[in-house]
C-alpha cells in the first residue's frame, strides 16, 4: 500500500511544480504586457525610426548613389542588352541580273 501513496505523493509534487511554473510564466507575461512598458517600447521604436529618417534626410545624395549602384548591379544584364549596339541588316545591293528582271 505504500507504493500507491508514493506514486500519489510524486504526482502531487509534479503537479505543484507545474503549477509553480505556470504561475511564474503568467506573472512574466503580465509584466511584459504591462501597458506602460508596451507604450514605452513603442515610443522607443518610433524614436529610433525617426532618427533613421533624419539621418537619411541628411545623407540623401549618398543614399541615392548607393541605391543607383545597387540597382545598376542588379539589372546589369538587361542594361547591357539595352545599350549594346544593335546589329544592323543592310539591304543587298542590286546586281545587273536583278535589274534585268525588273524591267
Amino acid at each position: 500500500m505504500s507504493a500507491p501513496l508514493t506514486r500519489l505523493a510524486a504526482a502531487e509534487a509534479k503537479s505543484a511544480a507545474a503549477r509553480a511554473r505556470l504561475d511564474r510564466d503568467v506573472s512574466e507575461l503580465q509584466a511584459r504586457l504591462d501597458p506602460k512598458l508596451v507604450a514605452r517600447s513603442a515610443v522607443a521604436q518610433g524614436q529610433a525610426l525617426l532618427d533613421d529618417v533624419r539621418t537619411d534626410q541628411r545623407h540623401q545624395a549618398v543614399a541615392a548613389a548607393a541605391a543607383t549602384v545597387i540597382a545598376a548591379w542588379l539589372f546589369r544584364r538587361p542594361l547591357r542588352r539595352l545599350f549594346r549596339p544593335k546589329h544592323r541588316v543592310y539591304a543587298t545591293p542590286r546586281t545587273s541580273s536583278n535589274e534585268s528582271t525588273d524591267r
